[in-house]
């Protein structure tokens, strides 16, 4: 066998594992991401982004029955475009409020959670969405949408 036809050769299998390695990594990754999956927090507070635009959609979860807790129980989400947040305590007050004066600042190196997945801390079960934040305590919650006129609490 000449050098050229062996050289031919080795690259035409590189190409050919290479293209069996890309074809197995997107098979593998389309059959693990079509599964949602339920994060269960165990701090007492915490905050997180929704999906890959992190500017957009943050929520805070809040559990003052964790132990030595001395913050109040609370579930609140933000949208940036629109400005818009809604907060949910465990009285089952819940108050949506539009505008500008209406959003925080997420902390510092705050998470980041996959659109599709379920996020659970205490008494809240929040599911997340691509567009859409959907949360519950008990027989309360919002749904706090990138179209505000979705957005709602109960």
């Amino acid at each position: 066998m000449s050098r050229r036809s062996s050289a031919s050769l080795r690259v035409s299998l590189f190409v050919a594992l290479f293209v069996a390695f890309c074809a197995g990594v997107a098979v593998g990754h389309h059959q693990t991401s079509s599964k949602p999956h339920t994060i269960v927090l165990l701090g007492e507070s915490t905050e997180f982004f929704v999906g890959g635009n992190a500017s957009e959609m943050n929520c805070e979860l809040d559990n003052a029955h964790a132990a030595g807790s001395r913050i109040p129980t609370l579930d609140y989400c933000q949208t940036v475009y629109p400005a818009q947040s809604v907060e949910l305590k465990t009285t089952g007050a819940a108050k949506l409020c539009v505008g500008m004066n209406c959003l925080g600042n997420p902390g510092i190196e705050t998470p980041t959670f996959p659109v599709g997945d379920n996020v659970v801390l205490g008494a809240t079960t929040c599911a997340l969405r691509s567009t859409y934040v959907r949360c519950t305590m008990g027989p309360h919650g919002f749904v706090l949408s990138d179209h505000q006129g979705q957005s709602r609490a109960w």
